[in-house]
């Protein structure tokens, strides 16, 4: 599995997740948007608690999955973008124009 790190000048919080899935349907390329958290346990009281960990973006294409996205909202600086087996099987020339394309929105 391959990742590499897209750094953005500017925290874009609102922004970023829509131009990543405006960028991925002009590849026809579906979006599935999950939401992660982690789980634990406060000190002093047997409570659970369950709190914002990241995103992730699964991008399929027709017949394979293309590309895994993942970013923090609360620290939108940047975003990783996973591929290879079996995260997405995306050409590395049309990673690098849906790097571009996002940029375009952003």
């Amino acid at each position: 599995m391959e990742t590499k790190i897209i750094h953005l000048e500017n925290k874009v919080p609102e922004r970023l997740e829509k131009a990543l899935v405006k960028a991925a349907d002009e590849f026809g390329w579906e979006a599935r948007i999950e939401e992660k958290s982690k789980r634990g346990y406060r000190n002093g009281f047997v409570r659970e608690t369950e709190d914002y960990s990241h995103t992730m973006i699964h991008l399929n294409g027709r017949f394979l999955p293309a590309l895994k996205i993942t970013f923090n909202k609360n620290n939108p600086r940047e975003f990783h973008i996973l591929k290879g087996f079996p995260t997405g099987f995306a050409l590395a020339r049309n990673v690098q124009r849906y790097v571009e394309t996002v940029s375009s929105y952003l």
